[in-house]
């Protein structure tokens, strides 16, 4: 989260550095691999220790979930931060205020 708000930081300046930005951007970059990097490897030492049902299931599941990791938080609701559609305060944030208004 540092990286990133240092990152955000910095382009909201008058006159970001470049340099500046593509370094945070590299850093933000390897801490990602890296995590992916352990997560794989936390994988497979439990793969390891399965049994060839409990494996066949983690497999199953595994794929289960797959189709879902890319779409956190994006869809209808408050919108994306990529530029996506803004389509509304989202469900479950009802009207505010004892009159009813915003």
């Amino acid at each position: 989260m540092r990286l990133r708000n240092e990152l955000q930081g910095e382009m909201l300046k008058d006159d970001p550095s470049e340099k500046a930005a593509m370094d945070l951007t590299g850093k933000i970059g390897a801490l990602r691999t890296e995590m992916q990097a352990n997560r794989l490897t936390n994988r497979l030492e439990v793969r390891k220790q399965l049994t060839p049902e409990q494996s066949d299931k983690m497999l199953i599941l595994q794929g289960r979930f797959q189709g879902r990791e890319g779409r956190r938080g994006c869809g209808r609701g408050m919108g994306s931060h990529w530029g996506g559609n803004f389509d509304g305060p989202g469900q479950g944030m009802g009207r505010r205020g004892s009159r009813g208004s915003w």
